[in-house]
């Protein structure tokens, strides 16, 4: 009897240090930073970096889902998935808990099509606030944008691809990107040459790592850090994302 209540409390112990060690993140449809790709393989910026970290240094087995991006986090907020990278905004860290250090600052930057009757408009544009009289496209799921775009005329659509699809083919007047997901993106579609980067940059967004408030994985944040940290000095960080360069 004592030796196999032994044994199930060694089996409970090693079943809930093997949950632990297990980190369940969600990401979208947000190529070169996160996709899956035809052969169901996690593949992009964020992917690479993550796997370095937690994998590689720190031991820690990922589960990658790809869900479009309101459901992502919806996800994480009712505890069925544990983390995403994002932004940070007021909404999210009611639940979760970002690491302190930025993986990547994310520059947005606005996108118009090369054809536009209102091009040369268009770029004399100095803020966002220049934008209202124009129809700009974005995605269900956009921090940024949904904070940042309240006074503006938005159409919503499900991810970066389909914006950049309706630009290019004239639907909308603009889309505001990182340049690095808008060339990318753009290859992919063979859409190159049917748009035209605006002069102009809005904001640098900070990208972190967010864990569910609640969840005892947290504790893995500090030494992600620490890691992190150290790559960025290193300049594994930048030679990840020269990979995804076109």
């Amino acid at each position: 009897m004592k030796f196999l209540l032994l044994s199930t409390i060694l089996l409970s112990a090693s079943v809930l240090l093997s949950f632990q060690d297990t980190l369940r993140i969600n990401y979208d449809n947000y190529k070169p930073f996160h996709w899956l790709d035809e052969n169901n393989n996690d593949k992009g910026i964020f992917i690479d970096i993550l796997n370095e970290i937690l994998v590689n240094q720190m031991n820690i087995k990922i589960i990658y889902h790809e869900y479009p991006w309101a459901r992502a986090q919806i996800n994480v907020k009712l505890g069925i998935e544990d983390a995403f990278i994002t932004t940070p905004t007021q909404e999210r860290l009611g639940y979760v808990t970002p690491n302190k250090t930025p993986i990547i600052y994310m520059q947005k930057v606005p996108y118009t099509q090369i054809n536009n009757p209102d091009i040369d408009i268009l770029k004399k544009v100095q803020n966002i606030n220049d934008l209202k009289d124009f129809e700009i496209l974005d995605y269900l799921g956009n921090g940024w944008a949904k904070k940042t775009l309240v006074d503006h005329n938005v159409t919503w659509v499900e991810d970066p691809n389909q914006a950049l699809n309706m630009l290019a083919n004239n639907k909308g007047d603009v889309f505001i990107e990182n340049p690095i997901i808008i060339d990318f993106t753009l290859e992919q579609m063979g859409l190159t040459g049917k748009l035209e980067r605006l002069p102009v940059s809005f904001d640098s967004a900070p990208f972190h790592l967010f864990i569910k408030k609640d969840s005892p994985l947290t504790t893995l944040l500090d030494e992600f850090d620490i890691i992190l940290r150290q790559l960025q000095i290193k300049g594994f960080i930048e030679d990840v994302i020269e990979k995804y360069k076109f």
